[in-house]
């Protein structure tokens, strides 16, 4: 799954709120990490990666069964 960036409007939109929350997000920053090891990690975000289908399928399951127990209801066949 992939990450949509929001779009930035006339007024800066969420592209000025995003960059004003990571300019907070980099002065806060440990002094062991530096901003540039937090951009490599956050563009990760960026790259595809397709997931072992058996693994999205138990997955899928788990996650199911979890909302199930925590919020009632059945599958609804989907499970």
């Amino acid at each position: 799954m992939r990450r949509t960036r929001p779009t930035q409007g006339g007024d800066g939109g969420p592209e000025r709120w995003h960059q004003e929350q990571a300019n907070d997000v980099f002065n806060s920053l440990p002094d062991d990490i530096s901003a540039d090891e937090l951009r490599d990690f956050l563009d990760a975000d960026d790259v595809e990666v397709d997931a072992d289908p058996l693994f999205r399928e138990r997955l899928r399951r788990k996650l199911w069964t979890i909302v199930r127990e925590r919020f009632g209801g059945s599958d609804g066949g989907s499970g």
